[in-house]
């Protein structure tokens, strides 16, 4: 449903999805203490389900607002978010006072971004049957 509505807006999916990075950047990079603390298991859900619509939105941008084709758009959307993924990581750990990089993290986006690639290939499979 969620998706079905963003493909809707295919016009700003270009904005919707860097206004989102960098939100999501700015969170993960800010002081964890301006944050609710979750217990560790919760936390990489929250890294997971943030991955999976940081994978979904730029999908739909690279499909719909550079006109690229679906399989290319999913491969930028898959990399890109590894390649985030990482970064954020890094930057965490060596460039943050009060965060940390973790493997465990790298690992849960890696998981939110291939569920988002699963859903997005079972719903194009739906579509083209339709």
């Amino acid at each position: 449903m969620i998706i079905k509505h963003l493909l809707a807006h295919k016009k700003y999916s270009v904005v919707i999805s860097v206004v989102y990075t960098l939100v999501l950047t700015y969170l993960c990079l800010d002081t964890p203490s301006a944050k609710i603390n979750f217990v560790s298991q919760s936390d990489k859900f929250y890294h997971a389900l943030a991955y999976f619509i940081y994978t979904v939105l730029w999908f739909t941008a690279f499909r719909f607002s550079f006109n690229v084709t679906y399989k290319s758009s999913i491969i930028y959307a898959f990399f890109c978010a590894l390649i985030y993924g990482v970064l954020i990581e890094f930057l965490q750990h060596f460039f943050t006072i009060n965060r940390q990089g973790d493997f465990k993290d790298v690992i849960a986006n890696i998981l939110g971004t291939f569920f988002a690639v699963i859903l997005i290939n079972y719903i194009h499979k739906k579509t083209v049957k339709s």
